[in-house]
């Protein structure tokens, strides 16, 4: 019969831990984050015998995957209030489940990386500087396509004084004037797969 009880006692844990996977959360802050472990520390207020005391979760996982980024990581910010679980219910495996405030967000879709923070949105470090303002870009480059077509005109039109060169001049640059820019418009250099 003893045999029987201790199968029934197994059964019913195992029972229990199955109904109950993953479900106990408990509210915390957030002391420290490590960005290249995507982990960080968590305290928690814990009362034992009526009296409140801290205890600490260290290399709490941001997400499941830990020591890796997964696709989406929120990187908490410290003392921020968090909520969080433990996968199979074992003390010693918790994930970090929700946070109240963020320093940044870090999206990774195969080797293209979105950084969001207070400081805007970086793709894939950033090293290739801040997106293209387009109407300012147009402004500027139509402002420069129209002095040139002036210079053009004022070119076709000179008369050559005789026997100073010009007319030799004039002839030499005759191929470079007879050709007007064309005005640049904002489709010819937005890139819309990138809004700001």
């Amino acid at each position: 019969m003893s045999d029987f009880s201790e199968e029934l006692s197994n059964a019913l844990l195992q029972f229990g831990k199955m109904m109950t996977k993953a479900s106990v959360l408990i509210e915390g802050t957030i002391v420290d984050v490590d960005e290249t472990a995507f982990t960080c520390t968590v305290k928690v207020e814990v009362n034992q015998n009526g009296k409140a005391i801290d205890s600490y979760y260290y290399s709490v996982p941001l997400k499941v995957l830990k020591g890796s980024q997964a696709s989406i990581v929120e990187i908490p910010s410290a003392r921020s209030n968090c909520l969080i679980l433990f996968r199979h219910n074992n003390i010693q495996r918790p994930q970090l489940f929700q946070v109240d405030s963020s320093d940044k967000i870090l999206i990774k879709i195969g080797n293209q990386t979105l950084t969001i923070d207070a400081n805007g949105f970086v793709f894939n470090g950033g090293s290739n500087d801040g997106m293209v303002l387009v109407n300012n870009l147009v402004g500027k480059l139509n402002n420069l396509e129209s002095d040139n077509n002036r210079l053009k005109d004022l070119i076709k039109s000179w008369i050559p004084i005789p026997n100073d060169g010009g007319a030799a001049l004039k002839t030499a640059l005759s191929s470079w004037y007879i050709k007007s820019l064309t005005p640049t418009t904002k489709e010819d250099i937005e890139n819309t797969n990138i809004l700001q």
